[in-house]
């Protein structure tokens, strides 16, 4: 009967163990990179987050973004084009409109990138405002610049221009480029 009883208890405390272990592998799962698409932060963003906050920044309620006081916006987690709304210029790290993403809606923006943590990341940008924009290679608008003008897009700037974007300019109308 002894034997019995400690067996039990064995099983069940295996059993227990093994419910714990399969309860926290998604929450494992959605903190690695590969979960990041999920919607939840990776400890690398939360570092971002955390500097972004620290200048005034506010975290959206789902934690995807951080607002800055200027407006504009930047993702800490990858965003898609859809993530884009119209009346908005985007600048993604990644091809094909992938990855972490900046977004700004006010015409007359000047800004730098590295602010955010995104000198030399560019590689895809969308243009849904009806405004010209113009990326620069330099910070303070200096340098080699590309015209991104209303409501274009590019999904990928190429080998030449790939991760030289260090600040960028939105003009308050359509014919600045």
């Amino acid at each position: 009967m002894r034997l019995r009883s400690r067996t039990v208890r064995a099983l069940v405390l295996l059993i227990t163990l093994f419910a714990v272990i399969v309860s926290s592998a998604p929450a494992a799962l959605a903190t690695s990179p590969a979960g990041a698409a999920t919607g939840h932060s990776s400890p690398g963003n939360a570092a971002l987050t955390a500097a972004l906050q620290s200048r005034g920044g506010t975290l959206s309620p789902d934690g995807r973004w951080v607002a800055m006081p200027s407006g504009m916006q930047v993702s800490v987690v990858p965003m898609v084009l859809a993530d884009c709304p119209s009346g908005w210029l985007c600048l993604w790290d990644s091809a094909s409109f992938t990855g972490r993403m900046l977004r700004w809606s006010s015409p007359g923006t000047r800004d730098d990138l590295s602010a955010y943590g995104f000198n030399d990341q560019m590689t895809s940008w969308a243009n849904k405002t009806n405004y010209d924009a113009r990326w620069f290679y330099d910070a303070g608008f200096a340098g080699t610049a590309r015209c991104m003008q209303p409501l274009t897009s590019l999904s990928n700037v190429g080998t030449t221009d790939n991760d030289k974007a260090s600040s960028i300019a939105i003009y308050t109308d359509g014919a600045a480029c």
